[in-house]
């Protein structure tokens, strides 16, 4: 039976067992983001599945190899493992967390894409992960900014369908839909790859992320709404909100 924190911080808990014990496990994930772009949101969605996954019981291991912000590892210090990426070694001790856990979170570098692609090749990164019956979500943000939309193109042609892909809005940094009415978004509809929206934050809820900072008891709130392409109503098999929320003392 999985359980789940009453702190204001989620930690790492173990997620329901499959009560078929024959069924063949499905791979484990890592999600993370390879574009060359910053201050689209990449690190406000990391954070918000670290707390829905700590809220839903998933296990799961998050990486920060953003040396530069360390964005993860200032917020959740206690279940991020600092590991920054600079140059193709620094990929190595990365690879080495796969199959730790049934989901990983990495946060990797703005600007990198470049470096990360020739690591990726260098350690032969999807055979790796095949043998650790693992598979690859890469998020790949919906700008239009065209060095986000160069390094998203050369992304899914070098990972072609040895990766999945979740398409990520961000309405309150790009409200244009250049990226959707792009190639890109026929290149992504390929591999069926479904829309996240990242949804807007109030001024209220601002002020009061300011009051719980100042407490020491943060835990960002956020929510963000997901819909696979071609899907209606609001069923929850169809459209799925994650939700993370603050808890006060």
């Amino acid at each position: 039976m999985s359980t789940t924190s009453t702190s204001s911080r989620p930690r790492v808990l173990k997620g329901a067992t499959n009560p078929d014990d024959d069924a063949k496990p499905g791979p484990n994930r890592i999600i993370c983001s390879l574009q060359s772009t910053g201050r689209i949101g990449k690190s406000t969605v990391a954070q918000a599945l670290i707390s829905w996954f700590g809220f839903a019981g998933v296990e799961f291991a998050a990486v920060d190899s953003d040396g530069e912000h360390q964005t993860l590892s200032r917020w959740y210090p206690e279940i991020v493992t600092k590991l920054p990426f600079r140059e193709t070694d620094d990929l190595l001790p990365i690879l080495n967390q796969t199959g730790s856990m049934s989901a990983m979170l990495i946060d990797y570098p703005a600007q990198s894409t470049q470096s990360l692609l020739s690591a990726f090749a260098h350690f032969q990164a999807f055979d790796f992960f095949e043998s650790k019956n693992t598979r690859l979500t890469s998020l790949i943000f919906a700008s239009d900014e065209r060095p986000a939309m160069a390094s998203a193109a050369e992304i899914i042609s070098t990972f072609g369908p040895r990766s999945d892909y979740i398409i990520v809005k961000n309405p309150a940094r790009f409200q244009s839909e250049i990226f959707m009415h792009s190639q890109l978004s026929n290149m992504l509809a390929e591999y069926s790859a479904p829309t996240i929206k990242i949804g807007r934050i109030t001024r209220t809820t601002l002020d009061h992320l300011d009051a719980e900072s100042a407490k020491r008891s943060f835990c960002p709130p956020a929510l963000l709404s997901s819909s696979s392409p071609g899907a209606t109503g609001s069923s929850p098999s169809l459209k799925t909100f994650v939700i993370f929320s603050c808890r006060q003392k």
